[in-house]
């Protein structure tokens, strides 16, 4: 659940690859959207590993901090903030937390599946998904969902996947959220929807961090 934060300056700065370098400048801002596929890579140097993904073209970045062992990158549709969103997908990095061997993706996920369930006692659904592919890391993915989330704010409707990835020292997760009408009932989950949806965001990658290397870390970019 997204909370009210002031905004800091990042120290890691997530970097959108291969498609805004390649537009012209003399092309007028309506024109160049139009090239803009409807995703495009995200690359991310944190903590011990580069972490990249496909994020969709028109969200920006709300919200990134690094505090301590905890690293943390929102963004949101452009228009939106991360006070008020139809849409979120944030990035989170926890250091060092891939060296407790008792803790796995399942165990990182079902952590933040239990903070939703803490919010809507009486409408959480959740649903597990087949893990995504992530080549020589162990993952786990599953959706949430709140049918009226009790907090601040209006009363809304809050659906969530949850990726989780082990990496060689840290642990990284992408969760994309969305809202809607608050509703009684617990949400009845779209397997085939919340699967699209994890098919976009890939192909998910982390990869070391090559001494010297600079954006957009071609390195990690898939070919």
């Amino acid at each position: 659940m997204s909370k009210c934060r002031p905004h800091l300056l990042p120290r890691y700065v997530a970097l959108a690859v291969a498609i805004f370098s390649l537009l012209p400048q003399s092309v007028g801002r309506s024109a160049a959207e139009e090239k803009l596929p409807p995703f495009f890579t995200v690359v991310s140097p944190i903590f011990g590993q580069l972490v990249a993904f496909s994020q969709p073209s028109n969200f920006v970045l709300g919200f990134e901090n690094v505090d301590g062992s905890n690293y943390i990158r929102e963004v949101v549709p452009n228009g939106e903030s991360v006070e008020k969103w139809t849409q979120m997908i944030t990035v989170t990095g926890a250091k060092e937390l891939a060296e407790q061997r008792e803790v796995y993706p399942v165990t990182v996920a079902s952590t933040i599946a239990n903070g939703y369930k803490k919010f809507c006692p009486k409408t959480f659904a959740a649903l597990a998904l087949p893990p995504p592919e992530v080549a020589g890391y162990k993952s786990f993915a599953a959706v949430v969902g709140c049918g009226t989330v009790i907090g601040s704010g209006s009363p809304r409707r809050e659906e969530a996947l949850i990726i989780a990835v082990k990496g060689d020292s840290d642990f990284y997760t992408i969760q994309w959220a969305t809202r809607g009408a608050a509703s009684d009932t617990a949400p009845a989950l779209d397997k085939a929807a919340w699967e699209k949806r994890l098919a976009d965001l890939g192909p998910i990658r982390l990869c070391r961090i090559v001494p010297g290397e600079s954006a957009p870390y071609p390195s990690c970019v898939a070919p």
